[in-house]
C-alpha cells in the first residue's frame, strides 16, 4: 500500500482458516495457479494470510509454528508474484482466536472465573483464544515484527482484535492495579461472542478495563511495526465499529457490513474520512453453493457508490491447495464494471444536506453495567446509539435526501453550518461544547431533528434531570412513559392534523399540520415500548398525542394476537408526542419517542412521520431523486471541482438473490438555489459503459434543474456538470 492504497478499489482474501494434515493438506499449492486467480478476479488487493485462526503461519518463522503442510515459505512466494503483478499486498494476522498457542502453552490462554479456557462458543467453528496479557504478548509483537521486517507487506490487516474479558493472573493483576478492587467475577459461563454479564456499577469500570487493554495492545502494535517499515499501512477488522480515539490511530479503516453494503459503507465513509475506507462482506459468496452473477455485482456497486474501497472475501481455497476459479470469475465480472468507474470514486468530497451525529460518548453512557465479554461481539452487537444511527441513515435513504454521519468530534458550529439539517438520533449524551455549537447552529437559522432522550444522560451514564440542549428542543423533560413496555406497541400516536387541533401556545403555527401528516394514514402510529412525558415551551406547537394502549401485556391481560391497541379514552392525559418550536432564525422538531429506532426495528410508518419532519425542515434539498421505488433505489453525491458526481443504485439484485429488472430510477433533482446546471451525462450504466458520456435531458424549472434518468439494472453514474457551487 506503499503506494497503492489510493487505486487499490477492488480487493479479494482467500479465505483459508486451515487445520493441519491431514485434514488439509495444502499438497497442490501453486504459485501460478494463484497468478492465474489474481488476474482473473481482476483484483488490486490480495490478502494473504500469515498466521489463522488455527494459529498456523505461513511463512517461516522463528517463532510460531509454520503450517505442517508447507513445503516452502508460501508468504514469500505470494508477495513476490503479487509485486510482479503490481498488486497490493495486504498481510493478514490473526490476534485474539489461535487455537494452535493456548494448546502449546495452556497458560496463555483466556480463561473464565473458574480458571477454565475459553474458546469461541455459538459458531461452528470453536477457536481457542489465547489472552495478550500474557507472554502470548511477546510471541505477537515477535512475529509481527518477522512479517513486516521481512516481506515489507504494503499494509497490515489485525483481525480479532479487542480484549475478550479474562481472569488469568495477569489480567486480574492489572485490574486490581488500575482500580484498586477485583475484577468482578461473572457466575455463568460462556455461550456465545455476544454473552452479556451485569457487575453492576462495576460494570464501567469492567468496560473501560477492556478498553485501556487494547489501546495499550495497539499502541505497542503500531510501535513496533512502524518503527520495522514505517511506510506500513495498518488497520483492524470492523474498524468502523470502534471508538473514535482507535479509529484515529490507523491508517485505512476496514470494516465488515453491519447494516447491508449500502448503509455500512456510507457509515464507514463517514466516520473514516481521508482514510481510504474499505469494506469487506463475506456472504456475497457461499463456494460451491453460488450465488447468481447479479449479486455479486450489486455488492460491489453499492460499496464503491457509497464511497469505499471494495473487498470480498470467501473460502476459495481446497483442501489441497487449489484454487476455485469458477469464484474468481464471477468476482472477475463484478470488478470489471468497478474499474471502469474508478476515474470517477477519487479526490472528490461528500456532498449532504442532512448530518446525522454519531457519538461514542452516547455508546458509553447508555452501556450501563453490562459487559460484553467477547471483543469482537462487543464491537459488532448493536448498542442503542448505533441502532438509532442506523434508522436515521435508513429513513434519510428511503427519503432519497443526500446524507452524512458526522462523529460527534468533528460536530463544531462552522462545520455543522455546511448542513441544511441536523439529525440527534438516540444522542444520549451532549457535551457542553457540542450543545453550544447546536444551539449557535439553529440560532442562526438551522434546522433540528431529535428523538427520545436526546441528552438526557451524563458522560458516566448518570441520568439527567433535563434534556442537555432543551432550550433548541423546544421542550423540558417529564418522565419515561414505560408502563406498557413489555408490548412491543407500547404507545401510539395521534395525529393533531389540522391547525385548530394543533395546540401552540401563541398565535403563530410553527408547522402546517395538514403538511406534517399528509403522508400518515388516518390512524394511530404505533410508537415503539417506551415514550416520553415533555412539556412544550412557550411558543412551540404539538402536532400529536401520545395515547397509551388499552392494557398492559401480561400473563394475565392482554386483548387479542397482537399488542394491545390504543385507548383513545387516554388521549386526555395530552402528553405531546411531536412538538415543533422555533429557536432564534432556526427551527427544531422532537419527536416524544424513539423514532429512529424504531425504524431500525421496522416501524412501516416511521417513514412517514419522518417525510413530514423533512417537508417542515428541509422543503427544498439542494438534491434528491425522486422515484417511484423510494425504498429500493438509492442514490449517493460527491463534488469534484466543477462536477457533480452521483450514483444511482438499484437494490433490487440484493434483495431478490439476483433478479435484476430494468427499473425507472425517476428525476434527480438539482435545486437551483444550490447549484447551476449546465449539463449531465451518464458515463457508466448496466449497458453504457462509455467514458464520453450520453447526454441525459436537463430541464429547468422555477426552483430546480431536473435531470430524467435512464433505465437502471443495478448501478449508473451521472456527472453532472456545474456552473456554480452551493453557498456552504
Amino acid at each position: 500500500m506503499h503506494q497503492t492504497r489510493e487505486s487499490a478499489w477492488r480487493g479479494y482474501l482467500i479465505d483459508h482458516h486451515s487445520p493441519a494434515p491431514p485434514t488439509v493438506t495444502l499438497d497442490r499449492l501453486d504459485i501460478e495457479e494463484y497468478r492465474r486467480f489474481v488476474r482473473t478476479a481482476n483484483i488490486t488487493t490480495l490478502m494473504m494470510y500469515c498466521k489463522d485462526h488455527w494459529g498456523y503461519s505461513y511463512y517461516d518463522t522463528s517463532i510460531g509454528t509454520r503450517h505442517p503442510g508447507l513445503t516452502h515459505d508460501w508468504v514469500a512466494a505470494v508477495a513476490g508474484m503479487l509485486r510482479e503483478e503490481g498488486v497490493e499486498f495486504n498481510a493478514y494476522y490473526c490476534l485474539e482466536y489461535d487455537t494452535l498457542a493456548p494448546s502449546q502453552h495452556p497458560q496463555w490462554s483466556i480463561v473464565d472465573a473458574a480458571g477454565s479456557p475459553v474458546r469461541l462458543e455459538g459458531r461452528m467453528a470453536k477457536w481457542g483464544m489465547p489472552c495478550y496479557e500474557t507472554p502470548y504478548r511477546s510471541y505477537v509483537l515477535g512475529q509481527l515484527e518477522e512479517i513486516v521486517g521481512s516481506y515489507r507487506p504494503d499494509s497490515l490487516f489485525l483481525d480479532i482484535f479487542g480484549k475478550t474479558l479474562c481472569y488469568c493472573e495477569a489480567c486480574r493483576t492489572r485490574f486490581r492495579a488500575d482500580y484498586g478492587y477485583a475484577l468482578p467475577v461473572a457466575e455463568s459461563r460462556n455461550v456465545n461472542e455476544y454473552q452479556t454479564f451485569d457487575f453492576g456499577e462495576q460494570g464501567r469500570d469492567v468496560n473501560a478495563f477492556l478498553e485501556q487493554c487494547a489501546d495499550r495492545m495497539l499502541d505497542e502494535i503500531m510501535t513496533v511495526v512502524k518503527r520495522t517499515d514505517p511506510r506500513i499501512q495498518v488497520t483492524i477488522n470492523f474498524a468502523a465499529l470502534y471508538p473514535k480515539s482507535i479509529r484515529d490511530r490507523l491508517d485505512y479503516q476496514f470494516t465488515e457490513p453491519w447494516a447491508g453494503n449500502w448503509l455500512s459503507a456510507g457509515y464507514s465513509r463517514d466516520t473514516a474520512a481521508g482514510q481510504s475506507p474499505q469494506l469487506g462482506p463475506g456472504d456475497v459468496s457461499e463456494v460451491y453453493n453460488y450465488r447468481p452473477y447479479d449479486v455479486y455485482r450489486v455488492a460491489a456497486a453499492q460499496i464503491a457508490a457509497a464511497g469505499c474501497r471494495v473487498f470480498f472475501y470467501s473460502g476459495s481455497q481446497h483442501a489441497d491447495g487449489t484454487l476455485e476459479h469458477e469464484e474468481a470469475r464471477r468476482i472477475g465480472r463484478a470488478y470489471e464494471e468497478i474499474a471502469a468507474i474508478e476515474p470517477w470514486l477519487s479526490d472528490r468530497e461528500v456532498f449532504a444536506d442532512v448530518a446525522i451525529i454519531q457519538s461514542d460518548s452516547s455508546v458509553t453512557a447508555r452501556a450501563g453495567s453490562h459487559v460484553v465479554a467477547n471483543a469482537i461481539g462487543r464491537c459488532k452487537k448493536p448498542d442503542p446509539h448505533r441502532r438509532a444511527v442506523l434508522g436515521a441513515m435508513q429513513c434519510c435513504d428511503e427519503a432519497n435526501i443526500a446524507w452524512t454521519v458526522l462523529p460527534e468530534q468533528n460536530a463544531d458550529v462552522e462545520t455543522l453550518r455546511r448542513y441544511r439539517l441536523v439529525i440527534l438520533a438516540g444522542l444520549f449524551f451532549i457535551s457542553e461544547p457540542l450543545a453550544s455549537a447546536l444551539r449557535d447552529y439553529v440560532h442562526d437559522g438551522g434546522a433540528l431533528l431529535a428523538d427520545g432522550e436526546c441528552g438526557l444522560y451524563a458522560r458516566d451514564g448518570s441520568r439527567l434531570t433535563d434534556f442537555a440542549a432543551a432550550e433548541v428542543l423546544g421542550c423540558t423533560f417529564g418522565s419515561r412513559l414505560d408502563e406498557f413496555k413489555a408490548a412491543e406497541w407500547g404507545g401510539y400516536v395521534a395525529p393533531l392534523r389540522d391547525a385548530s387541533s394543533a395546540t401552540s401556545s401563541d398565535d403563530a403555527a410553527v408547522v402546517d399540520p395538514a403538511q406534517f401528516w399528509a403522508a400518515t394514514p388516518d390512524t394511530f402510529v404505533p410508537a415503539g415500548r417506551v415514550q416520553y412525558r415533555v412539556s412544550p415551551a412557550t411558543g412551540a406547537q404539538t402536532l400529536g398525542h401520545l395515547v397509551a394502549p388499552a392494557v398492559a401485556l401480561t400473563d394475565t391481560t392482554w386483548v387479542n394476537w397482537w399488542c394491545p391497541p390504543p385507548c383513545a379514552a387516554k388521549l386526555a392525559d395530552l402528553n405531546p408526542a411531536v412538538v415543533a418550536s422555533r429557536y432564534g432564525r432556526g427551527r427544531a422538531i422532537y419527536l416524544a419517542w424513539d423514532l429512529f429506532h424504531g425504524k431500525a426495528d421496522g416501524l412501516q410508518l416511521t417513514q412517514s412521520i419522518f417525510s413530514g419532519a423533512v417537508s417542515h425542515l428541509l422543503p427544498d434539498p439542494s438534491v434528491a431523486l425522486e422515484t417511484g421505488y423510494p425504498a429500493t433505489v438509492s442514490f449517493s453525491a460527491y463534488v469534484r471541482g466543477d462536477e457533480l458526481i452521483v450514483h444511482i443504485i438499484s437494490h433490487f439484485a440484493e434483495r431478490t438473490n439476483g433478479d435484476a429488472p430494468p427499473v425507472e430510477p425517476g428525476i434527480l433533482r438539482v435545486s437551483a438555489t444550490a447549484f447551476q446546471v449546465t449539463s449531465a451525462h451518464l458515463v457508466a450504466g448496466d449497458s453504457e459503459m462509455d467514458a464520453g458520456g450520453v447526454p441525459l435531458t436537463v430541464a429547468r424549472t422555477e426552483r430546480t434543474f431536473d435531470v430524467a434518468l435512464p433505465l437502471v439494472r443495478i448501478h449508473g453514474l451521472v456527472i453532472v456538470k456545474l456552473g456554480g457551487l452551493p453557498p456552504r
